[in-house]
């Protein structure tokens, strides 16, 4: 009688574990889903910091087309 118990006992405990390991498992998964969801999220703002910064440069590069422009007591005037 004392052994039945103890077996019983002993199976209770690898259960446990057992469900301890399927629960990390699932914690990982969980895990892994919340980066990808993250992940999801910020990277298009990422593409959208890139394309701001390259058309800065863009800008900020001189072109073959710059306004100079001369000024007179009265306004401005554009020369090419």
């Amino acid at each position: 009688m004392n052994s039945g118990k103890k077996s019983s006992s002993l199976r209770n405990i690898w259960s446990k574990k057992l469900e301890g390991s399927r629960s990390s498992n699932s914690g990982r998964t969980q895990q892994r889903k919340r980066h990808q969801m993250m992940d999801d999220v910020f990277q298009p703002r990422l593409e959208l910091v890139v394309r701001i910064v390259k058309h800065q440069q863009e800008l900020l590069e001189p072109s073959s087309e710059i306004l100079e422009f001369e000024t007179t007591e009265d306004h401005l005037t554009a020369v090419k």
